[in-house]
């Protein structure tokens, strides 16, 4: 039942999307700031509600399809951080109508960040599934992935050189 759940709020966080925006990369920085909104209000109320998390080193369980995802919740609040800042920007700039142009680069630097966060969240689940207690949680890929998606996105905000040129 709780995948279902993960499953229908991801649908919801789409339908907000597509109904938010007009063009198709405005409508996915909508889907970002929504996402990103979701997860933070989340842990906030869950913080308010029962007192936990404790801190952001307290490891949660994150999503549950198609494995469980583990981390500490440091990770999901830096990445919602990261999702309302680039849907805030890429609102922002298709509004300004601004260039926003993913090329192989940056499709390339987004695939492997999230290949590098789910590796991260993944990586101690055979531990988790046996009851085992988690190693401790390497920090330095969340910063790398993280890092891989702002300069993916940056490379995709920049105009291309015919644009800059006036040619």
């Amino acid at each position: 039942m709780e995948c279902f759940r993960e499953a229908s709020t991801i649908v919801m966080l789409v339908a907000v999307g597509m109904l938010a925006g007009k063009k198709p990369w405005e409508r996915f920085g909508y889907f970002l700031l929504a996402f990103g909104v979701w997860d933070l209000s989340y842990y906030g109320f869950l913080k308010l509600t029962l007192g936990w998390p404790v801190s952001l080193t307290d490891r949660d369980v994150l999503f549950l399809l198609p494995v469980p995802w583990i981390a500490p919740v440091l990770a999901p609040a830096l990445i919602a951080l990261l999702m309302i800042v680039l849907g805030v920007v890429l609102v922002l700039r298709i509004a300004r109508e601004l260039p926003f142009r993913p090329q192989l680069l940056s499709w390339t630097l987004g695939g492997t960040a999230t290949l590098v966060l789910l590796f991260s969240f993944m990586e101690d689940l055979p531990a988790t599934l046996s009851g085992q207690i988690p190693t401790t949680y390497r920090y330095s890929f969340l910063f790398l992935g993280i890092l891989m998606y702002i300069i993916g996105f940056v490379i995709a905000s920049r105009p291309r050189e015919r644009e800059g040129s006036g040619a």
